[in-house]
């Protein structure tokens, strides 16, 4: 479930930065890029990151060698993708996606206006104040 849920939440970012749906391959590589990614941060005992599933769509041999019988070029269907993921970890987005998690956090989960920066005017108070 919760690789299912990775999926899911990598595909719509994909789908934003790219401003379109993905391709059938490119949905294939972000899916054995995961995979490998999560084996790999759960043996080194650490939270598999964006910029490790970045860095592996940008390696179209160790896409296709991953496939194994799936038709095509992965790693060459996959080129735009990691483009657009590895904006979100070393482009002009950089630092809203690439760290590990934080817990537990220093931000409230909630905030009331005299305990959150800040007017208490929507438009002035910081999103993580939000309810």
């Amino acid at each position: 479930m919760r690789c299912k849920r990775r999926l899911l939440l990598l595909g719509s970012l994909a789908r934003t930065v790219l401003g379109r749906d993905l391709l059938p391959m490119e949905h294939t590589a972000l899916d054995i890029a995961l995979d490998g990614v999560v084996r790999a941060a759960t043996a080194a005992g650490r939270a598999p990151l964006l910029g490790d599933i970045a860095h592996t769509l940008a390696q179209p041999h160790l896409l296709d060698a991953a496939a194994g019988t799936v038709s095509g070029h992965l790693g060459d269907a996959a080129r735009d993708l990691s483009h657009a993921l590895r904006r979100l970890v070393h482009g002009d987005l950089a630092g809203m996606f690439d760290a590990p998690p934080q817990w537990p956090s220093t931000r409230p989960a909630r905030c009331s206006p005299s305990t959150c920066p800040g007017s208490a005017a929507p438009e002035t108070t910081p999103p993580w104040c939000w309810p």
